[in-house]
């Protein structure tokens, strides 16, 4: 089984998911294992498959800031994305998965925590799929089985611009708003 690696380089919000969801589509029952890379070139919110948008996110705050709202389709929930992440997707035909196909998922998460080792971090799983470095968040993954493909998508945090993503959520008040900063603060760390 080969594993082919797509680099996209820098490329469009749009163009970050929907080139791996279009190789989920065409990827057939005997296709190779996919991994495409992505290196956003503006900022995006990215919007979990099943996340209610109108009571999570502050659309006037992202219209304001020119910040497009995507939806995934693969679950978690918002995050706020931009050229200082690396976005990744792998994907992976049915008949070649590991069944139940969500078993995946803890290999993903596995060579993901490999990775930040590569970077001398230490690094451990925060079930199910989020990698912590120091008790912080540093990456994470989500997936869902799309047609004859399990899709497993992810992103490792180079720099985070917590402002703009406590922006991006709906809050009560700037109180809150700040509290939600701090939060953020505490959970999230970067390379």
């Amino acid at each position: 089984m080969w594993l082919e690696v797509i680099d996209l380089g820098s490329v469009s919000a749009v163009d970050t998911l929907a080139v791996a969801y279009g190789m989920a589509t065409r990827l057939g029952p005997e296709g190779n294992l996919v991994m495409v890379l992505t290196e956003p070139n503006g900022p995006f919110l990215c919007v979990g498959a099943n996340e209610d948008v109108e009571q999570r996110i502050d659309l006037s705050f992202c219209r304001e800031q020119g910040i497009p709202v995507l939806r995934r389709r693969i679950g978690g929930r918002a995050i706020y994305i931009d050229r200082d992440q690396l976005i990744f997707h792998v994907i992976v035909p049915l008949s070649k998965a590991p069944r139940p196909a969500a078993r995946i998922m803890p290999m993903v998460v596995a060579a993901m925590i490999d990775t930040v080792g590569d970077f001398g971090l230490a690094a451990r799983l925060r079930e199910p799929s989020d990698v912590l470095v120091g008790g912080r968040k540093i990456a994470g993954a989500a997936g869902a089985e799309l047609g004859d493909t399990v899709v497993v998508g992810g992103t490792f945090l180079f720099d985070f611009d917590r402002t703009r993503m406590a922006g991006c959520l709906k809050a009560p008040s700037g109180v809150f708003r700040t509290r939600l900063y701090r939060f953020l603060g505490g959970r999230l760390t970067t390379f």
